[in-house]
């Protein structure tokens, strides 16, 4: 799997693009209702997380197999 550094100008739109492509995948492989769901009831009380390249490949790798 070939990993690329989102770096520059339009660093926000290839990230928001990754992640959509990842849906249409999963969404291909009839895949989505595997996903995990969850409910917050104030979502401004959740912490921030960041999705970063290591994460992104756990994920990626995790559906190839």
């Amino acid at each position: 799997m070939f990993l690329r550094r989102r770096n520059g100008d339009n660093r926000i739109v290839n990230e928001v693009d990754d992640i959509m492509a990842l849906f249409i995948v999963l969404d291909d492989n009839i895949l989505l209702n595997k996903l995990s769901r969850y409910v917050a009831d104030r979502p401004d009380n959740m912490p921030a997380t960041r999705l970063n390249e290591g994460n992104l490949a756990i994920v990626m790798n995790v559906m190839e197999k």
